[in-house]
């Protein structure tokens, strides 16, 4: 026997080992492209003021959905990991740096369905939601 030739026995791991090695990155490639910068937890603190994670709605609503001219209808929200919160009027701020947590009541004097977008961020992601509400004459 030569020194350049290993034992058949030592071959046969040699190869399985080598194979094992590439099974495990060809893994670790396919994972990092299903899930690419998964976030891995949130800090702790209170909600909206991380700038971690992913931005969550937990709660939005319009009420009531429907109004009157001149009458009000309130909209109340709760987000979590946001930054930044905006509230947008048919494409107009109405609530810059709006809380993580809080309402905005409005009253339009005019009959029209408006559209309301809240907008949340951090410094990792953003979100969106919309509703809609409808104002008779």
């Amino acid at each position: 026997m030569t020194a350049t030739n290993p034992p058949k026995n030592r071959t046969g791991l040699i190869l399985a080992l080598i194979l094992f090695v590439v099974l495990i990155i060809a893994v670790t490639v396919v994972v990092k492209l299903l899930y690419p910068d998964e976030p891995s937890g949130t800090e702790s603190g209170e909600p909206g003021t991380s700038s971690t994670g992913v931005v969550v709605f937990q709660s939005y609503y319009i009420e009531p959905e429907r109004v009157n001219a001149g009458d009000c209808a309130t909209l109340h929200w709760t987000v979590e990991n946001a930054d930044d919160i905006e509230l947008l009027r048919d494409g107009s701020v109405v609530v810059d740096q709006a809380k993580a947590s809080d309402s905005y009541r409005d009253c339009p004097n005019q009959a029209a369905v408006y559209k309301y977008r809240l907008e949340a961020s951090n410094s990792e992601n953003a979100n969106w939601i919309e509703l809609q509400l409808i104002v008779d004459e």
